[in-house]
């Protein structure tokens, strides 16, 4: 990677992605999980030593860009991504992580977003999708209602959501993530499921919608929020 490039478009993140699968083919695989409205590819990047194998490995997913004008996630996502294929075999942790763990990288949710064109046909990355939906306010509440899991009961239901919601959704499900990031840029905040109370998310919420594994989520927020 340039750091003295400008900030990737659509195209020219494709473009890294698809040099990226093809410098390092022992160790990734780029994959398209989805697409969004205006027919956009939404891409994952799975780092592994055995790409094409499913290990019994934990799995962790790194996502980026769920509003099109946050475009800062993209390239922390694509530094991160060179980091981890051009450290492999040299740095003993970096080694080790690929080694045992499967991990998956979408640097771009919302790619309609970013590429959006305004009235006088400027380019002009917004924060919505094409049907001018905030997708961080489509994900189904799970506190709300039984959505459906991989395990027991009905399966998870998608249908009616934006495609970029069901997209994630989908592809969340067939796999056995034990751990995720979602970045966002502008604020320092930690939410966790179901964190909804006194959120921008749902400020009309009044009661604490706490998981079994509340005490759990509270532990890994502060490890990660704190500045010590």
């Amino acid at each position: 990677m340039d750091p003295g490039q400008n900030y990737h478009d659509y195209t020219s993140l494709t473009q890294e992605l698809r040099e990226f699968a093809t410098q390092f083919p022992s160790l990734c695989r780029l994959i398209s999980i989805g697409e969004s409205v205006e027919n956009r590819d939404i891409w994952a990047l799975k780092i592994s030593d055995n790409p094409d194998i499913e290990e019994i490995e934990p799995e962790f997913k790194y996502l980026s860009t769920m509003h099109g004008n946050k475009i800062i996630g993209i390239e922390l996502c694509l530094y991160l991504i060179d980091h981890l294929l051009n450290a492999y075999g040299t740095d003993t942790d970096i080694t080790s992580l690929i080694d045992n763990t499967e991990i998956w990288i979408v640097p771009l949710i919302n790619p309609d977003g970013l590429e959006n064109i305004d009235s006088g046909g400027k380019a002009q990355p917004k924060r919505e999708n094409a049907h001018d939906v905030d997708l961080n306010r489509r994900f189904p509440d799970g506190s709300d209602g039984n959505l459906g899991n991989i395990y027991d009961g009905p399966a998870i239901d998608s249908s009616g959501l934006e495609p970029e919601v069901a997209a994630i959704i989908q592809w969340s499900v067939d796999h056995n993530f034990v751990l995720s990031a979602n970045f966002h840029t502008g604020d320092l905040g930690v939410i966790y499921p179901y964190g909804n109370f006194g959120t921008s998310c749902n400020p009309t919420q009044t009661q604490y919608s706490a998981t079994p594994d509340d005490d759990l989520f509270q532990k890994i927020s502060k490890t990660y929020s704190f500045i010590k």
